[in-house]
C-alpha cells in the first residue's frame, strides 16, 4: 500500500505543526466525474478530470467518505443516492454523489460514493 506525508512543512511564520492542527492531514488531488471513463481500455487511461488541485482530508477513523455541498455542485458531480448520516453536525439526510479521484503522487484513481457535507 502506497505512503506518502500528510502535513505541511514549515513556512515562514507558520510552522508545519500548526498548518497540521489548524487544517488536518491532508493529500493533494485532483477530483471529478469522467462520465466516458473506461477502466477496461487497453491502455490504461485516467479519467479526464479538473486539473486544479484540491487538499482532501485524510479521516482514518470515517466510516463514510464525504465532499463538501459547495465543491460537488461546482464539479456538477452526479446524485446517485439519498442516505442518512450522523457526524459532528448531528444526523441528517444526504445526497451521495459519485466521483473520481486521483492521487498524482500515488499515481493512483480512485472511483466512489461521497456523502455531501456542509
Amino acid at each position: 500500500m502506497p505512503t506518502t506525508k500528510c502535513g505541511f512543512d514549515d513556512a515562514p511564520g507558520v510552522p508545519g505543526r500548526t498548518a497540521l492542527s489548524l487544517q488536518g492531514p491532508t493529500l493533494i488531488v485532483q477530483i471529478g466525474f469522467d462520465p466516458t471513463y473506461d477502466p477496461q481500455a487497453v491502455p490504461p487511461l485516467p479519467p479526464n478530470l479538473p486539473r486544479t488541485p484540491l487538499p482532501a482530508l485524510v479521516d482514518t477513523g470515517a466510516s463514510e467518505s464525504c465532499i463538501d455541498s459547495g465543491l460537488a455542485m461546482r464539479l456538477n458531480l452526479p446524485i446517485v443516492d439519498q442516505r442518512p448520516i450522523s457526524g459532528i453536525h448531528g444526523a441528517g439526510l444526504v445526497n451521495v454523489h459519485l466521483a473520481h479521484i486521483l492521487i498524482p503522487l500515488w499515481r493512483s484513481q480512485f472511483m466512489g460514493h461521497f456523502a455531501e457535507w456542509t
